[in-house]
Parts: structure tokens; C-alpha cells; sequence
């Protein structure tokens, strides 16, 4: 509560500074969407939230937003993550929002399938190792990612990634327009990446992701033409 009593009381800062950011990166080629808030970091109350994906959309008509990154997502009476079963009827309202995007660890997880819009998995996953030499501190918070002295990490992580393919094969079918990884390198005490953080390590050869991938893309392909 106190960190949703400082966002709102920072909200004109944060706005002003939305704002500079915007029109400095408007002709920007490589950005495609917005997003203003994820897992509801620095994020307000539930107007100031909408008025903010109302600003975006009036600002930059030339991107997709994606207002709310994970949850606390008010544009679809989704307020906090644990809480799937507390849903609102609200009508589709593209003045705030272009996307439904949920985090779901290990998940993957999707919104409910909107006609209006598209829902993806923004982040999922968890398989990983601190791996002897390649982290970036001798003391790193692991979260579930556990120091490994043998060979055994590398079947662990195949097996994980193996089934979260089926998930994602499973989500695909359920609707969901995209899926995020998280992560593709390890980032700092983060050891889930299908790459060491020093880039030395494929926990997941390309060869293995690549066949894995492809066989997403086709359940995917598949489940787009069975709904035209």
C-alpha cells in the first residue's frame, strides 16, 4: 500500500517525464509498443492507471500500448496476481489498452481470450543452474536456481524447457497470440537464462531450441487456421 500511495502521489512527475520520453523516441524505428508499467512497479491507483493508457494512445497513435506488464491489470478487472478467480465485467475499451498481457511463473498463463485483443504470456519460466565460474557473485541470490557441481544441470534444464513447450503448445491452442521466456541470458543473480551470463555456457543448444520452437510454431499456425 505504501509503494501505491508513492506512485500516485509521483504521478505528475511521472507523467512529465512519460512525456519526454515519448516525444524523444517518437521517430525511433525499433520501438513497436509501450509499455508504462510492469508488475505493477511505480504504478498508481486504478484512474490514474487507465488515464495513463488513455494519454499513451492519444500521444503516440502510431504504437501499440501495453498498459499494465503482469498484473494489477484494472483494464480487465484483474487487480493482483494471486487473485485469478476476481474478475470484472468491463467492455472493451482500445482507448486504453491494445494488449492483456499476464506473468505467470513457472506458467506459461494467459489472460482470458479477448475477441478485441490480443492476450499473451509476457514472462514465464524458471530452469536453471548457478553454474561453478560462470555467475556474478560468489554469493548470489539463487531463488530457485541451485549451484551445481556435475552434469546433472544440463538434463534438469532440457526437461524443464521440454515442458514448458507443451504449455506454451497448450496456450497457443487456448488463444494467445505470443510468449515470452524469461530469459534468454542470465541477468546478474537471475540463473535462467538459456546462456550463461558471461556468454560461455548454453545451458539449452540451439540445435534443442530450435526444434522445440518450431514445433510451437506449428501447433500455433495450426490453431490460427482452425479458428478462420
Amino acid at each position: 500500500q505504501s509503494d501505491l500511495n508513492r506512485s500516485n502521489q509521483r504521478y505528475g512527475f511521472h507523467r512529465r517525464e512519460m512525456d519526454e520520453i515519448v516525444k524523444h523516441l517518437r521517430m525511433h524505428p525499433a520501438i513497436v509498443c509501450w509499455i508504462p508499467y510492469n508488475e505493477g512497479w511505480g504504478q498508481p491507483d486504478e484512474p490514474k492507471t487507465l488515464e495513463t493508457g488513455r494519454w499513451f494512445t492519444r500521444t503516440d497513435k502510431t504504437r501499440l500500448v501495453n498498459l499494465t506488464s503482469g498484473w494489477r491489470r484494472y483494464e480487465d478487472g484483474y487487480y493482483f496476481q494471486d487473485k485469478l478467480d476476481e474478475k470484472l465485467v468491463r467492455p472493451y475499451d482500445k482507448m486504453v489498452t491494445d494488449i492483456l498481457d499476464e506473468h505467470r511463473y513457472p506458467g506459461p498463463l494467459i489472460p482470458k481470450p479477448n475477441p478485441g485483443r490480443p492476450v499473451i504470456c509476457g514472462e514465464f519460466g524458471g530452469v536453471g543452474s548457478a553454474l561453478d565460474g560462470h555467475c556474478t557473485s560468489p554469493m548470489p541470490r539463487y531463488y530457485k536456481y541451485l549451484p551445481v557441481d556435475d552434469q546433472a544441470w544440463r538434463k534438469r534444464c532440457r526437461d524443464g524447457y521440454r515442458g514448458f513447450t507443451d504449455k506454451v503448445i497448450d496456450i497457443a491452442r487456448e488463444g494467445a497470440s505470443g510468449s515470452i521466456y524469461t530469459e534468454d541470458i542470465d541477468q546478474f543473480w537471475e540463473y535462467g537464462g538459456c546462456v550463461t551470463f558471461d556468454r560461455a555456457v548454453e545451458r539449452l543448444e540451439r540445435s534443442f531450441l530450435r526444434a522445440c520452437h518450431e514445433e510451437i510454431l506449428s501447433a500455433a499456425a495450426a490453431a490460427a487456421a482452425s479458428t478462420k
